[in-house]
């Protein structure tokens, strides 16, 4: 085994490990994920027939897709414990790391295609939107959620000197966000491999606390505790200055068409 591997490896343990011991649904209930959650599930309401969800987890958004009754919802994850979740709720799931191997799907199979929270954990992202690209059908929808590296509360850490928030956290839970894209790179990836965009947002722009002082002066632990503390408090969170700047907002989603 590689050390690539190795390091991909450890990640899925560690995420196995997660999955059991809590319930996935957790991760949903913060404003960012359901924001994710409630807006692709709208965006998917008026598109029917056959749906690849890449990266689909535990199944959640799946199953949300499947009670509108239209979709017939297929799962690729390379989480065996997940997708077990995932086949409770309708899913035909399929166990396969995207990151190294294609689908076996025919082309052209799919009406539409969702790969939220999954891009920018990829070592070869280019390669996967051009493998959704093959099994869509003309005129298939291609849906990408992922977090936005220059969200206004990352450019306030950097002026600081402080890294943007997805970078820390991967420099310290090790293999995770691998690829930071903002709205023009994500919109770049699309265009690449021949998706027509139609639709660009974010769901709020945000303004960070005092979590870049915490390491240049001391004193801010004494007084407001320790820095893990405070890391993800706001002074404010505003989801209309996302709808006029969406480029600022913590999370992007973009929608594309196949041409």
């Amino acid at each position: 085994m590689n050390r690539i591997q190795l390091a991909k490896q450890k990640m899925l343990e560690k995420n196995d490990a997660w999955i059991r011991d809590h319930n996935p649904g957790e991760l949903y209930t913060s404003y960012i994920h359901r924001w994710r959650v409630e807006r692709i599930v709208e965006l998917m309401k008026p598109i029917s027939g056959n749906v690849l969800d890449i990266g689909c987890f535990d199944g959640t958004i799946a199953g949300k897709l499947i009670d509108q009754g239209n979709k017939q919802v297929y799962g690729v994850d390379r989480m065996d414990t997940a997708l077990e979740f995932a086949k409770e709720k309708g899913v035909k799931t399929y166990h396969l790391d995207i990151d190294e191997h294609n689908t076996d799907f025919e082309t052209e199979f799919f009406d539409a295609a969702l790969a939220t929270g999954v891009i920018d954990s990829l070592f070869d992202p280019d390669g996967v939107v051009e493998e959704i690209h093959r099994v869509l059908k003309p005129g298939g929808t291609l849906i990408v959620s992922l977090p936005n590296v220059a969200c206004l509360s990352n450019r306030t850490l950097m002026m600081f000197g402080s890294p943007p928030w997805q970078a820390l956290s991967s420099a310290r839970e090790g293999l995770g966000t691998l690829r930071h894209f903002n709205l023009t790179a994500l919109t770049e990836l699309f265009e690449r491999h021949g998706f027509s965009i139609t639709h660009r947002e974010s769901n709020a722009v945000v303004f960070p606390f005092v979590r870049f002082g915490f390491r240049r002066f001391p004193v801010l632990r004494d007084m407001f505790g320790t820095f893990g503390t405070w890391q993800r408090k706001r002074i404010f969170f505003c989801r209309t200055l996302a709808k006029l700047f969406p480029n600022l907002g913590e999370r992007l989603m973009v929608v594309g068409i196949k041409k």
